[in-house]
């Protein structure tokens, strides 16, 4: 937008060529760099002949001891001839680690971030991209100078040189746009990938409040969160960054591998030992001082030392998780590459540039990775849970219903039939004997008898290894008409295959829903109702029973229990609908591929 407006400005201004005809990359232009701080270094008159020249990356290859963090300078001249002083001319600096002053013939022409003596004075301005208008009232026929004053606590901060470019405001606002719109779109993955981590741990945490492992993964993403807000353009473009956001990081970063190390040891059932505790405490310890408002060449000192201080306790987690990995397959090599993701994104911070494609620091990429690959674990931890609960669940009824065949048989068989010859005796004695009271004993057998087997047809449903479904339902409703009187009304609108388990399992439920409409309900008439609806099938009950009240948190009794775990074994859905005075609906959804 504003590139737009400037190009408009120009045309209508109908002015002449612009300084800047053609996009100029100064990678090729004699850069030259020299850590420390001096104010005289952004003078034109300064000599910067002893200075080293600059590499791609922006850094001098072989000056001084090696990388360090701190102040660097880098100085670049340039020749404009007396007919280029004629308009606008714009400078890319690409992205800066982490706050710059840029001076043109030794005058401020701008700066991102804050550079202040003290450690609370100082802003970062990392992911920003930079550009800049280089006035034409400073630009001057002949050699121009242009000084980049850069401060970073990262050990391989500076200028990346090979991003630098010159020429007019459109293409080099375009370029900016383009920059800040990449680092935008991957702190935008990188953010909703840890605030859906961060919702589901944290979800899972509020509902499983006896699985600390929930908690601690919870605790471990929310700190990454938090470090990685604060860090990225969400907040410096609002002015947002202050000393409560200083202390926010500093206190935030060292929870990462206390609670990686908690969490681990409650996923692995392994305690660690003291010393361990003491390494991932050590970050803590480093952090503290820096909470003060220091100056600025004391935190960076400070600084190195923090962020060298979660050296050790990674290596001594990855070395865990490797050792781990060796009995144990699946959790374990997965929880190694998440420990494998952060220390190599440490070590190439410590060895190697301070940022990667896609302007993508690669501390925080280990973060990411490790983020994301310990979700894989614990979504696979869940699922193998989720598992082994239907395992259990579907063991505890299949026991339950085998129980309830063995009943049924020893009724049917034992007690059944010595009723049934109890009463032939006593028919037989009757006869012999009219008149007497052996008439009335013989008619409570007979009573007794076509109890026990309603009994033993509800204990076990014969029907079903015998007939379909739908005709066990309707002899079932026969049976409930006959001995209760209730209706029981059955609708079959589904004509392809149920399995044989999910046969028994419905029938089951049938037999509960019925049971529970007449016993609790009062209900004088139940409907059931079957429909095959594409590869799912679709069951309602409903009763015109008294019903009962739904509400939050109220315990569900031990038959809906039972049935909502028949449906979870089925994979289905279940749902109960219910008012008092007007009956109650459970639907039931099971898909039959």
């Amino acid at each position: 937008m504003r590139s737009g407006l400037l190009i408009l400005a120009f045309l209508l201004c109908g002015l002449p060529a612009q300084a800047c005809e053609r996009v100029l990359s100064l990678a090729e232009s004699g850069w030259r760099a020299q850590r420390g701080d001096d104010p005289a270094w952004a003078r034109p008159a300064y000599d910067d002949s002893h200075w080293a020249r600059v590499g791609p990356a922006g850094l001098p290859p072989s000056h001084g001891p090696g990388p360090r963090d701190g102040f660097l300078w880098y100085r670049l001249s340039f020749r404009l001839a007396p007919e280029d002083l004629r308009g606008p001319c714009y400078l890319l600096l690409g992205r800066i680690q982490e706050s710059d002053e840029v001076y043109l013939n030794g005058q401020r022409i701008g700066g991102e971030g804050r550079i202040g003596e003290r450690w609370y004075e100082f802003v970062s301005a990392m992911r920003h991209p930079r550009s800049y208008a280089l006035p034409t009232s400073l630009l001057v026929a002949g050699d121009n100078l242009l000084a980049v004053r850069v401060f970073s606590l990262y050990l391989t901060g500076g200028l990346p040189v090979a991003e630098t470019r010159l020429g007019p405001p459109a293409p080099i606002l375009r370029e900016a746009q383009r920059l800040q719109r990449r680092v935008e779109r991957v702190e935008m993955v990188t953010l909703t990938l840890l605030a859906l981590g961060a919702l589901v741990t944290g979800f899972l945490s509020l509902t499983r409040q006896s699985e600390r492992q929930h908690l601690m993964l919870f605790g471990f993403i929310l700190a990454a969160s938090v470090i990685y807000l604060v860090d990225s353009l969400l907040f410096y473009p609002l002015r947002l960054e202050a000393a409560w956001t200083k202390r926010l990081v500093l206190l935030a970063g060292p929870l990462i591998p206390l609670v990686l190390l908690r969490y681990l040891s409650v996923v692995s059932g392994e305690r660690f030992a003291r010393w361990t505790w003491a390494l991932a405490l050590l970050p803590a310890l480093a952090a503290l001082p820096m909470l003060f408002n220091l100056r600025l060449d004391t935190v960076m000192r400070l600084y190195d030392v923090w962020f060298l201080s979660f050296v050790p306790i990674v290596v001594v987690l990855l070395a865990f998780m490797v050792r781990r990995a060796r009995y144990r397959m699946q959790q374990s090599v997965l929880l190694m590459f998440a420990g494998a993701a952060i220390a190599a994104g440490l070590i190439y911070a410590l060895v190697g540039e301070a940022t990667l494609p896609g302007e993508i620091n690669p501390v925080e990429l280990g973060i990411l990775g490790m983020t994301a690959i310990l979700l894989v674990a614990f979504a696979r931890r869940l699922t193998r849970e989720y598992e082994a609960r239907l395992r259990l669940s579907a063991g505890v009824l299949s026991a339950q219903d085998e129980e309830r065949r063995r009943i049924a048989r020893e009724l049917h068989d034992g007690l059944g039939q010595r009723l049934v010859a109890a009463r032939l005796m006593l028919e037989a004695e009757a006869l012999r004997h009219p008149g007497s009271a052996l008439q009335e004993v013989v008619r409570e057998l007979r009573d007794t008898t076509r109890e026990l087997r309603a009994i033993v047809h509800g204990l076990r449903p014969v029907e079903l290894g015998e007939v379909s479904l739908r005709s066990a339902l309707a002899s079932y409703a026969q049976r409930v008409r006959e001995l209760t009187g209730v209706h029981v009304q059955v609708t079959h609108g589904h004509h392809g295959y149920i399995a044989s388990e999910i046969e028994e399992h419905l029938f089951r439920i049938f037999q509960e829903a019925v049971n529970n409409a007449i016993r609790h309900g009062g209900a004088r008439e139940v409907r059931i109702e079957l429909a095959g609806v594409g590869a799912q099938l679709q069951v309602q009950i409903r009763d015109d029973g008294a019903g009962f009240r739904l509400e939050a948190g109220n315990e569900r009794g031990l038959g809906l229990t039972a049935m909502a775990e028949r449906v979870r074994l089925c994979r289905g859905q279940f749902h109960i609908g219910s008012r008092v005075g007007e009956g109650t609906t459970l639907r039931i959804e099971i898909p039959l591929s």
